[in-house]
């Protein structure tokens, strides 16, 4: 099957976005915050409060990653465009237990940045990344910054060549290194590759591995296991469409296994959790007839990357076109997980955001739902220490602009107060 061009564009807007290049400009860490706004929704749970905000401007303002920090604060990261209206900047926040704004900042230059994963170094800072076109080599670099608590940075780097190279997901590995994934087309086997990167806790590149074929493939998600070892969820271009892609590394970014998940159509594995046993969760999208849209699909997989169990989370669409895509996974303390769900199929809006418990064994234990009458979309979930949940996203149904950061602070149960 020929994937079209508005197939590919589909794919790779929703995967790591597709901008324009220009001149390079330094970091600027200290532009003005951006304002807070509190959303109708705020209540308390065993847990203290649980609370909804919005976060951002007039125009667009996306969250890709939260992380709590040792002091029970939230950090998060992504995206803005509403300070200037113009390029989007590489956009951090702390906020407080109650979801109050410490500090947020913007980071870029002239032309388009953006970030996506992040993570909490040991030293209470953070680490984040994406892509930079303002001071890259080619189209865009992947680009890492690492700030203090107080959100100044400490320092940038940046890592590509003539194409589009960009980053998706970052982890701090158990000894302080920084691990980094997500796609290059400067190098490897084909048109677009996964791409793998270790730095050290001041940048430095200690390896870094390309994995492919000849079509366009890309790393969403990674996750460290506990035997030391990585694995990365994405997609791999087949003579059909597009694959669920999971692959395992060993601590030195050695090649371990390669497991493609042929659903068919149109499909990309876009997150990836460790299981307690050594197995793992991966969760996506995947078009399981070719005359419907996308479906959510969460997979449980064994140490070795063969198939335990599979979970089909869809439903009949309400939109034409649109479907229910996961993007966003982490494991709970009793071995099952909790997975995020951008929803066409439920709620009552155009997009909602779903949130479905499942045992380690499969079954659904609980699922809610959250949004208003617009684009409600969550984009990354993390269990915070006391049991209660983090979700991020943004929103088109509240907030001061077109889309707003949008982040849920709920109980172990998924709810706001009694909701």
């Amino acid at each position: 099957m020929t994937i079209t061009g508005a197939r590919m564009t589909w794919l790779f807007s929703l995967a790591i976005g597709i901008l324009m290049a220009g001149p390079a400009r330094s970091v600027s860490p200290d532009i003005p915050s951006l304002p807070a706004h509190n959303s109708t929704e705020c209540g308390t749970s065993q847990l203290g409060c649980t609370w909804e905000r919005t976060l951002g401007g007039k125009v667009e303002d996306k969250i890709y990653g939260i992380t709590e920090l040792t002091n029970g604060d939230y950090a998060i990261a992504g995206y803005t465009r509403s300070t200037d209206g113009l390029d989007y900047d590489g956009w951090l926040v702390r906020l407080d237990r109650s979801g109050q704004v410490i500090w947020q900042h913007r980071f870029g230059g002239y032309e388009n940045d953006q970030l996506y994963g992040l993570a909490a170094m040991p030293d209470g800072g953070l680490v984040a990344a994406g892509f930079t076109r303002s001071r890259s080599a080619g189209e865009s670099d992947v680009w890492v910054i690492r700030v203090s608590g107080e959100g100044s940075l400490v320092w940038e780097a940046n890592f590509g060549g003539v194409e589009n190279d960009r980053a998706r997901s970052i982890q701090v590995t158990s000894d302080g290194n920084i691990l980094v994934a997500g796609t290059n087309a400067s190098k490897g086997l084909g048109n677009q590759d996964a791409w793998i990167l270790l730095l050290d806790s001041k940048g430095k590149l200690i390896w870094d591995r390309s994995f492919g074929g000849p079509g366009s493939d890309g790393v969403l998600s990674t996750a460290a296991l506990t035997d030391g070892s990585v694995a990365f969820a994405g997609y791999r271009e087949a003579p059909n469409g597009f694959d669920y892609w999971v692959v395992k590394l060993d601590a030195q970014g050695q090649l371990k296994w390669n497991r493609p998940f042929l659903f068919g159509g149109f499909s990309a594995a876009t997150a990836i959790t460790a299981a307690p046993d050594g197995g793992i969760y991966v969760a996506g999208l995947a078009q399981l007839a070719l005359t419907h849209p996308p479906e959510a699909v969460l997979l449980r997989l064994d140490a070795r990357g063969a198939q335990r169990w599979r979970l089909d989370l869809g439903g009949k669409s309400r939109h034409p076109g649109k479907g229910d895509e996961a993007w966003s996974i982490a494991t709970n303390k009793n071995g099952g997980c909790i997975v995020a769900i951008a929803t066409a199929s439920r709620g009552a809006g155009s997009t909602d955001a779903r949130l479905v418990s499942i045992s380690e064994s499969g079954d659904v234990s609980w699922e809610r739902l959250f949004g208003r009458t617009q684009w409600d979309r969550p984009s990354t979930v993390a269990f915070s220490a006391d049991g209660g949940m983090l979700v991020g996203g943004h929103t088109t149904s509240m907030g001061a602009g077109y889309e707003d950061g949008w982040v849920l602070r709920l109980d172990k149960d998924g709810r706001i107060g009694s909701k």
